[in-house]
């Protein structure tokens, strides 16, 4: 088993701490979400009177939360994961499995970010705006995207590292199988 670096540990506080944060964050915009989304069924079914923006703000809420529970879930575990099939291989095989999946993981991570932060640079040069009720830039909705997949590469780095340091299968001593007298009863 490789030995385990010793900065794996504070990295490890500054990732959780980071991703409890972008949690919170995200949970914001969830509970942000609801309270918009609840005051426009209330004024188009009760007072005859909805609103133009609340639409709009609940679907850019909804890009900040998915950007920033990604490398929360990533950490947590909470992604989508076949553990019904990697229980039927040895550990050794699982543990190449894990290793496998989180390089694709922060390879996906790397072209995404590569792609949204493309993207973002462009709408903060052209200075686009929306074409919806509400006039918003679109730098504002955008800008979560780079951070939010820069936080999921790092932490697919992290979790990469500590399936290889802490998970890795201990080989075991193959012992000859040392042949019991078999004793009868007479």
């Amino acid at each position: 088993m490789p030995q385990e670096p010793a900065f794996l540990a504070k990295t490890e506080k500054t990732i959780t701490k980071i991703n409890h944060l972008f949690t919170f964050a995200a949970g914001i915009f969830i509970l942000a979400m609801v309270l918009i989304i609840t005051y426009d069924v209330i004024m188009r079914n009760f007072f005859d009177s909805p609103s133009l923006w609340a639409l709009d703000l609940a679907r850019f809420s909804l890009v900040y939360i998915f950007f920033l529970a990604l490398a929360p879930a990533l950490q947590s575990g909470q992604h989508v994961s076949t553990d019904i099939f990697l229980a039927k291989f040895s550990l050794r095989t699982q543990w190449y499995l894990k290793l496998t999946a989180l390089i694709i993981t922060a390879i996906y991570g790397v072209i995404l970010f590569w792609q949204v932060t493309e993207t973002t640079l462009k709408v903060f040069e052209d200075k686009r705006i929306f074409p919806v009720a509400i006039e918003l830039p679109m730098k504002y909705v955008y800008m979560v995207a780079p951070v939010g997949t820069l936080q999921f590469i790092i932490t697919a780095l992290f979790c990469l590292a500590i399936v290889f340091f802490r998970e890795a299968p201990i080989k075991q001593v193959q012992t000859e199988a040392i042949p019991r007298k078999r004793v009868i009863n007479q």
